[in-house]
């Protein structure tokens, strides 16, 4: 038996608003995934949700199902777990009128 592969992608320091999404990863390899999400700064926006999407090719994106409130107080950190999300995964989201956030995310990623 080989051991667990394990890889960690970080994205720092995005501001969003509006519409969102992250920066899309292609995860085929990995069995799962825990993606953390820290707010830098937040204005305006609180119980935010942000779905994650996965996809077969990085173009087509649908909803996985799993959901978590965003952070919105600085150094605050949520987080989602999920599993057999095949070949991409990315979160997205929408944001109130007015708000942002400026955030790390983080995804870990486990075969």
């Amino acid at each position: 038996m080989s051991p667990d592969r394990t890889h960690k992608a970080t994205t720092q320091d995005v501001t969003w608003h509006d519409g969102f999404a992250s920066t899309p990863q292609e995860v085929a390899w990995a069995a799962e995934a825990i993606i953390y999400v820290k707010a830098i700064t937040a204005h305006g926006a609180t119980a935010v949700t942000a779905k994650v999407q996965i996809s077969p090719d990085g173009k087509s994106w649908v909803d996985d199902g799993a959901s978590f409130t965003l952070p919105y107080s600085p150094d605050e950190v949520t987080f989602v777990r999920v599993r057999r999300f095949g070949r991409w995964l990315r979160i997205v989201g929408m944001l109130p009128p007015g708000a942002n956030i400026q955030a790390q995310v983080t995804i870990d990623l486990k075969s």
